[in-house]
C-alpha cells in the first residue's frame, strides 16, 4: 500500500532530519530486539550462553550490515521490513508444522512476498525493480529465522523434516524459481512483444526502470569501469555512424532540468546509445557544478565530486567520442584539465551509470538455469509423494 508513496515519505525524513535517519533507526530497532531477545531467553530453563552467542552474533551481522548501507541507508529499511515478516509467517506456519522445515518454508514464502513487493514496485511509475532489494529482504528473513532457531530455540519445533514438509519446501521453492526466473527474462525485448500485443500495459514502455537487462562491463583503466547494453563493436559504430543526429537530440535538451524529458523520449527501449550517453553526462555535469559548493569546507567532497566528474567525461571522451565532440556538451580544455587535477586516482572508479545491467550471465543461461531448478524441484517433489503414498 505505500509503494507509491513511499519515495515521498522517504524525501520528507531525509529533508527534516537527514538520510541518517534510516541507518539510526534501524540501528536502534535492532538493538532493541536484542534486548528483548536476551530477556526472553532469561526466563527460559533450557536457554543455554550458546543462544544467547547465537542472538548478539545475529545482532551484530544485522547492525554491521546496516552500516556497510551508509551511503544508502534507506535499504536498511527493508531488514526491519522483512525480518519482520519472515517471524510472523514463522508463527502462522506453526500452527500445521512442527519440524525444522518450517525455517526454510517461511525463508521461501517471505522471499516470494519479496520478489512480488519488487514486481508492484516497477509496475508503478518512478519505481523500479530490484534484485538487490530481494536479496536485502531474503537476507534479513534468513537472518531473523536463524536469531529464532539457534537463539531462541522453541521447544514446539524439532526434528528432521517429513515427507509432506519437503513437498511443501518443494513446492515454494518452485514458486520463487519461476517468479525470479521469470523477472530476470523480463528484457524490453519481451516487454515490448507483450505490450505490443496488449495495448493497455502500454504504460510499461514509458517506465525507465527495467526488471532485467543483460549487458557488458567495461574494466579500463583510463575510465575506470562502467557498464552499457551495447558491445564495445556496436558502441564504436554506432557512435561513428550516429554522431551527427545523436548530437543534435543531445543538443535539443542541455540543461539538467531537461534531464527527465529527455529520458522520456530515449530510453532504453527505444534508443539505449542515446539513453546511456545523457545519463553519463548528466552525472558529469551534475557532480561538476555541485563540486564547487563543497570546496571551502569539505576538501573529501569537493575532491569525491570531482573525481566522478572526470570518470565520466573519459567514458564520454573514450567511447562516445564523436557524439561528444559534435554535441554542444563538450567541455572546455580548462575544465577537463581542472577535473583532471583534482581527481583522486587512489581508488578504482566504478559509474553508477547502468549498474543493474546483468553482465556476468546472459539471457540464455539464466533460462537454463531456471528451467534446471524447476524440473529437478519437480522431480524431488514426486518423490517424495511416492515415498508417503508407501
Amino acid at each position: 500500500m505505500t509503494v507509491p508513496i513511499a519515495r515521498v515519505i522517504q524525501a520528507y525524513i531525509s529533508e527534516h532530519w537527514g538520510r541518517d535517519f534510516f541507518l539510526y533507526s534501524v540501528i536502534f530497532i535492532m538493538v532493541l530486539l536484542l534486548i528483548t531477545s536476551l530477556l526472553l531467553t532469561t526466563g527460559k530453563r533450557t536457554a543455554t550462553t550458546m543462544n544467547r552467542a547465537w542472538l548478539v552474533s545475529i545482532a551484530a551481522v544485522f547492525i554491521a550490515y546496516t552500516i556497510q548501507l551508509r551511503s544508502n541507508p534507506e535499504e536498511a529499511v527493508h531488514f526491519v521490513q522483512y525480518g519482520f515478516l519472515s517471524i510472523l509467517v514463522y508463527r502462522a506456519l506453526t500452527h500445521r508444522i512442527t519440524d525444522y522445515g518450517i525455517y526454510f518454508i517461511a525463508l521461501l514464502l517471505t522471499t516470494t512476498v519479496g520478489i512480488i513487493d519488487e514486481t508492484l514496485q516497477w509496475l508503478t511509475p518512478n519505481r523500479v525493480w530490484g534484485l538487490k532489494d530481494i536479496l536485502h529482504n531474503t537476507l534479513a528473513a534468513a537472518l531473523a529465522l536463524l536469531g529464532v532457531a539457534m537463539g531462541l530455540s522453541p521447544a514446539h519445533i524439532s526434528g528432521k523434516p517429513t515427507e509432506k514438509t519437503g513437498q511443501i519446501i518443494c513446492r515454494t521453492a518452485l514458486v520463487v524459481v519461476i517468479l525470479l526466473g521469470a523477472s530476470l527474462l523480463n528484457t524490453p525485448q519481451r516487454i515490448s512483444w507483450y505490450v505490443d500485443r496488449l495495448p493497455v500495459l502500454k504504460f510499461i514502455s514509458a517506465n525507465s526502470g527495467l526488471m532485467a537487462e543483460y549487458g557488458y562491463r567495461y574494466d579500463d583503466n583510463e575510465t575506470g569501469i562502467f557498464r552499457s547494453r551495447l558491445s564495445p563493436e556496436e558502441l564504436e559504430q554506432t557512435d561513428r555512424q550516429r554522431a551527427a543526429n545523436a548530437a543534435t537530440s543531445l543538443d535539443e535538451l542541455p540543461t539538467l532540468d531537461d534531464y527527465r524529458e529527455f529520458l522520456r523520449r530515449y530510453t532504453p527501449f527505444n534508443d539505449p546509445f542515446l539513453h546511456e550517453a545523457r545519463v553519463h553526462l548528466n552525472r558529469r555535469d551534475y557532480y561538476l557544478t555541485s563540486a564547487d559548493k563543497y570546496r571551502e569546507h569539505d576538501t573529501a567532497e569537493f575532491l569525491r565530486r570531482m573525481t566522478i566528474a572526470h570518470y565520466e567525461n573519459r567514458i564520454m571522451e573514450k567511447y562516445f567520442p564523436e557524439t561528444l565532440l559534435k554535441s554542444g556538451f563538450l567541455l572546455p580544455d580548462m575544465t577537463v584539465s581542472q577535473m583532471k587535477e583534482y581527481a583522486s586516482p587512489a581508488a578504482r572508479y566504478e559509474s553508477a551509470v547502468s549498474k543493474t545491467l546483468i553482465t556476468r550471465v546472459d539471457e540464455r543461461q539464466v533460462l537454463w538455469i531456471t528451467l534446471i531448478l524447476a524440473g529437478s524441484l519437480i522431480a524431488l517433489d514426486r518423490l517424495l509423494a511416492s515415498r508417503r503414498k508407501t
